[in-house]
């Protein structure tokens, strides 16, 4: 049987190599066998001690997926899955601007190799940027700036 010290230094390790979100940790802490009860106390403890925050892990997050060229719904959309509450998602996506976004899929477009300025070519860069979490209106003011 797993004891409180075991949990807690193992939860330790996984959060000493990055950040994780609660729901992660839990998972991974279950993944190893341990008690479901123990594991949400030794979270808790971890909370409370500042080892783990679901805010700074939002923050690293989305950081890290912007400067790799990934949109704001994608973004969005693995927070939600991570179950981080909305407010904190939607504070760390307010926290870059517009142009900021335009500069990251512009950044990520030009690392492409779309060649010309046809109708086709203008759908795949369309169309990867919408997979990358880009929505419309983004990716008509990143595709007007390239093609200037």
């Amino acid at each position: 049987m797993a004891t409180y010290a075991e949990v807690y230094a193992c939860a330790i390790r996984l959060l000493t190599r990055r950040e994780h979100a609660r729901t992660e940790l839990l998972r991974k802490l279950l993944h190893r066998k341990f008690p479901v009860a123990l594991c949400q106390t030794v979270i808790a403890a971890c909370k409370a001690a500042g080892w783990q925050d679901d805010q700074r892990f939002a923050q690293h997050f989305t950081c890290v997926k912007h400067r790799a060229g990934w949109g704001p719904f994608y973004i969005d959309s693995v927070l939600q899955s991570l179950k981080i509450e909305a407010s904190i998602i939607e504070t760390v996506l307010a926290s870059i601007s517009q142009e900021q976004w335009i500069k990251c899929g512009r950044r990520w477009l030009n690392k492409r190799s779309y060649q010309g300025q046809s109708t086709l070519v203008h759908q795949k860069k369309q169309a990867a940027l919408y997979r990358r979490g880009f929505d419309s209106a983004l990716i008509a003011h990143i595709q007007s700036e390239i093609e200037l």
